[in-house]
């Protein structure tokens, strides 16, 4: 049976402590009967700069946020611009140069540093553990996928497997 920690469903009744036991516990499972496991530990750092607002959007709305709802996240997340500024000073003149580029609109990712960003990634990828035939458990941005060795010939194609989804 597979065990997800961390979507959705249950993030509320979970923390980094039950995450870590979950993940521990499933490990010695298969140590206790001698089955062979691989953990693949994925830290999605920047994942939420690539969270396309398209696929966002209508996962929401499969989820029943919609209405004004929707429409205020879709607003929080459309007509973003954004532009680098780089500064350099010239070692010999100490006379600093500013190089401004073009402002372009943001397509992609998430912006950071509110209250419900958090919540929307998580919305984002709960879906993941199902895509994935492993054990797994999620928590922040933080994903672990536990593949055990039934059979050895497929042992590392099922690595391989889960690593490309």
């Amino acid at each position: 049976m597979r065990r997800m920690v961390g979507t959705i469903d249950s993030q509320y009744h979970k923390n980094i402590n039950m995450a870590i036991y979950d993940l521990l516990h499933n490990i010695m499972l298969n140590i206790d009967s001698k089955t062979p496991v691989c953990s693949i530990y994925t830290d999605m750092t920047k994942a939420f700069d690539y969270v396309k607002h398209d696929i966002l959007l209508s996962k929401l709305d499969r989820y029943g946020i919609r209405g004004n709802v929707l429409r205020l996240i879709e607003s929080y997340l459309s007509n973003r611009k954004q532009q680098t500024e780089i500064t350099r000073i010239c070692p010999k003149s100490k006379v600093q140069y500013k190089y401004l580029s073009d402002s372009r609109e943001v397509k992609f990712g998430v912006p950071q540093g509110t209250v419900v960003v958090p919540l929307i990634f998580l919305l984002y990828i709960n879906d993941l553990p199902r895509q994935i035939q492993q054990p797994m458990v999620l928590f922040a941005d933080d994903c672990t996928a536990i593949v055990k060795c039934t059979e050895k010939v497929e042992y590392e194609k099922d690595i391989n497997d889960t690593l490309k989804t």
